[in-house]
């Protein structure tokens, strides 16, 4: 594609957006989106994936998916009410597509209280009522190769507070962390902070998965109970930088595990644990700007 045409495609597939993002209770196809912007619907439907990554109807249900997930947190509606709204003719299509997408139910979505979860998308745009709509990200041409590096990562010690089981438990499991540190007198947040998954396989059931809130605290500080040091093993790791909020973490990961790993001549290294490193996690930034390192512990195929 041209570059004027790319930046001419651009702005209809903003308008289109616009149109998508105001329709959700509508049952709004591509056809008709092409109508109303008078272009080819064939060709509006290939330049609308080549530029956000998705189709119209991929977007309008993760859209509808995101906004039910808001409505489970924020609302007392019926989650049966939520799945019509989300256009799901039976309650257990909508569960089973909640679950996969957001990795949890919609009732436990609710038993969390708090929920910014967002479903990964290239374009970076997603459900937030009450906020401006946020301008989109022309996708990447393609991510077969997933921006992936191999490299050496140092052993490292951490100070440690453990979760077992769900890791929708883990933002509780930092904010225990926190205030174990800051009654230590430890400044926070520290200026290395990662979550280490030493269970992060199919084969292990949830319940047994162990995973622990960590910091790097360069001085030597009296652990309190609760508390735990451990020492990264360092060596060859798979990393693969995610640009977006934690919530959406899951779904790069397993799609990185599924389409890069496969072909990539590694394999993962099941004696060593998986780190979600964060990079700075700073309130005043827009979360597609808050950048993860995912490190998979790897050896040669």
């Amino acid at each position: 594609m041209r570059e004027n045409t790319r930046i001419d495609w651009h702005a209809r597939v903003e308008q289109a957006l616009a149109r998508v993002f105001a329709s959700l209770d509508e049952p709004l196809g591509w056809q008709t989106l092409a109508g109303e912007l008078h272009a080819s619907p064939w060709h509006f439907h290939r330049c609308f994936r080549q530029l956000t990554g998705e189709t119209v109807k991929q977007c309008l249900r993760r859209l509808r998916l995101e906004r039910a997930a808001f409505q489970a947190a924020h609302g007392e509606a019926r989650i049966t009410d939520i799945a019509l709204e989300a256009g799901f003719e039976t309650l257990e299509a909508f569960l089973q597509a909640f679950r996969r997408a957001h990795g949890i139910s919609p009732g436990g979505v609710r038993k969390l209280g708090a929920w910014a979860g967002t479903i990964a998308a290239p374009s970076n745009l997603h459900y937030a009522p009450g906020e401006p709509r946020k301008h989109f990200f022309i996708a990447d041409k393609g991510d077969a190769h997933m921006d992936v590096k191999i490299t050496t990562l140092s052993p490292l010690k951490l100070v440690c507070y453990r979760n077992f089981g769900e890791y929708w438990n883990l933002p509780g499991t930092w904010q225990k962390l926190f205030e174990l540190m800051v009654s230590q007198g430890v400044a926070m947040p520290a200026p290395t902070g990662m979550t280490v998954f030493h269970d992060h396989f199919d084969e292990v059931p949830m319940p047994d998965k162990r995973s622990d809130a960590a910091v790097y605290v360069p001085q030597d500080i009296e652990l309190v109970e609760g508390l735990f040091r451990y020492e990264t093993p360092g060596g060859l790791y798979a990393v693969k930088p995610h640009f977006g909020s934690c919530e959406e973490i899951g779904t790069t990961w397993d799609k990185w595990r599924e389409e890069w790993l496969p072909t990539s001549g590694w394999q993962l290294d099941k004696t060593r644990p998986s780190l979600e490193w964060y990079q700075g996690h700073f309130d005043f930034a827009p979360p597609e700007l808050h950048v993860t390192l995912l490190c998979d512990a790897v050896s040669r195929a």
